[in-house]
């Protein structure tokens, strides 16, 4: 149904504002939560009315792209919603971007958990934070972001010498 313009749901929902920020931007960066294993259906639905743009136009194509998700559990899909995002991207021909911290302690994309464990009275206890709390995902996610944006300088941007 939203395969040429003009959609039919444009008007009732912010699909057109969206499309037009990625547009007018050199990268797209998406994070998501894990549901059972995979992105919400809102941004599935977001994949779905994206189509106009891959076919067969290529409007994305080039932009610099990359994943983040979250989840309440330690192991609860993220690697899941990471590939998700990824394949969406290499869909459109963007240019996907990894982060590239110390690869004992840095995911390729940041994958934060709202789990964690707690020593108490020697004991390991199960606890639950706010995902703001998760402090290795944030400076994950803000490194990913400064690379992106390095990138983007590096390759978007032209000297009076190019």
């Amino acid at each position: 149904m939203c395969t040429t313009k003009p959609c039919p749901l444009d008007k009732d929902d912010d699909y057109p504002k969206i499309e037009a920020l990625i547009q007018e931007h050199d990268g797209l960066i998406i994070a998501s939560p894990s549901y059972w294993t995979g992105p919400p259906g809102i941004l599935k639905n977001f994949f779905d009315r994206s189509r106009d743009n891959k076919m067969p136009k290529q409007l994305w194509e080039g932009k610099l792209f990359s994943a983040i998700a979250v989840s309440g559990l330690r192991v609860g899909g993220q690697e899941t919603v990471v590939s998700h995002l990824i394949t969406f991207g290499l869909a459109h021909g963007m240019l996907i971007v990894g982060g590239t911290g110390h690869p004992w302690f840095t995911a390729p994309f940041p994958m934060g958990s709202m789990m964690y464990d707690e020593v108490i009275d020697g004991e390991v206890k199960v606890k639950f934070r706010h995902v703001k709390n998760d402090i290795i995902s944030i400076r994950d996610s803000e490194a990913l972001g400064k690379r992106i944006a390095e990138l983007g300088i590096k390759l978007f941007t032209r000297t009076s010498k190019d």
